[in-house]
């Protein structure tokens, strides 16, 4: 269910794109905005699986933080590249630029959540057995 709501919202952020992309009549600019905003809130406010607000205890924010440094550094390359795609090809590349990362973020989303459904975290990843002690399970973070 949470897959295909994620691909369900981001569906109407890319046609929203799509829309603008191709200089609609003003009459049209409010619906794709919204459209658009309606669409990539679920992705901004996702919330880490309970696994890991679970699991993590303590460095939950920790951890919750370091996985999205590979999304924000790439977002800082592409948008890097922002003013020269528009010098180039203008706006209507630069919007479609954006339904691309749209799209390829709501299939790993979907993805995502497919696998977590399918597979329930039950237990620590963060937790890791002492081969003394009588197998007693200690924190990866407990000296």
């Amino acid at each position: 269910a949470k897959a295909g709501f994620a691909m369900a919202v981001q569906s109407a952020a890319i046609t929203g794109y799509m829309i603008l992309a191709r200089k609609p009549p003003q009459w049209l600019l409010s619906p794709a905005l919204m459209a658009i905003s309606a669409g990539i809130v679920p992705s901004l406010c996702c919330i880490p699986p309970s696994w890991l607000t679970t699991w993590a205890g303590p460095h939950v924010g920790l951890f919750s933080g370091l996985q999205d440094i590979p999304g924000n550094m790439l977002a800082m390359l592409i948008y890097s590249q922002i003013p020269l795609v528009v010098k180039k090809r203008g706006w209507k590349a630069v919007l479609q630029l954006y339904a691309l990362q749209v799209g390829l973020g709501a299939c790993c989303m979907a993805a995502f959540q497919l696998l977590e459904a399918s597979r329930p975290m039950e237990g620590s990843p963060f937790l890791m057995l002492e081969t003394s002690g009588g197998g007693q399970a200690k924190s990866l973070f407990e000296d």
